[in-house]
């Protein structure tokens, strides 16, 4: 965050830059909120299914698990926000500014901007690699219709609670 801060004031660029637009309408925001959280979610429990049989590398640790019970509500609401606010910034909002004067198409943006999302979580094994390049190519494609990321953020932040905090079992989204 002190990052976009720092490029907004050195280079004069608005937040706009980082894709925060207003949303078109209330109903837009609310229909890409759902579209991205549903969607996010069953790529995310039904991804790593299809790809079991798909060589690969193991992932090289985990994220630790906190035993308090308050870091761990901390960590779960707060933590996972500022990852899918950073995350949203960066790879939706600042690359495809980025892409975008570079003169790359739609297309082309949402193939970079999906494969640089899954290798930023390449820790994690190429199965989550790919999982997420598909969650992403996802988000990218929302952004490029509606150019605004609170919705994404918001989103991202539910599939992140969804996969890590147990809070509703994980078979609700499976579909197979």
């Amino acid at each position: 965050l002190l990052v976009a801060w720092f490029t907004v004031r050195r280079w004069r660029l608005g937040w706009s830059s980082f894709g925060f637009n207003r949303p078109a309408s209330l109903a837009s925001f609310l229909a890409v909120l759902y579209l991205a959280a549903l969607g996010g979610i069953l790529i995310d429990q039904n991804g790593y299914g299809l790809l079991q049989g798909l060589p690969g590398y193991p992932a090289l640790g985990v994220i630790p698990r906190g035993d308090d019970p308050l870091w761990r509500w901390i960590d779960l609401t707060a933590g996972l926000f500022l990852v899918a606010l950073s995350e949203e910034m960066v790879f939706r909002g600042y690359l495809f500014t980025v892409l975008s004067r570079c003169n790359l198409s739609a297309p082309w943006i949402v193939v970079a901007g999906a494969a640089a999302f899954g290798l930023i979580h390449w820790s994690g094994g190429l199965h989550q690699v790919l999982v997420t390049a598909l969650a992403g190519a996802l988000f990218m494609v929302l952004y490029i219709r509606t150019r605004s990321l609170p919705a994404l953020v918001l989103a991202h932040w539910i599939v992140d609670v969804v996969a890590f905090a147990e809070v509703m079992p994980a078979i609700l989204f499976r579909l197979m």
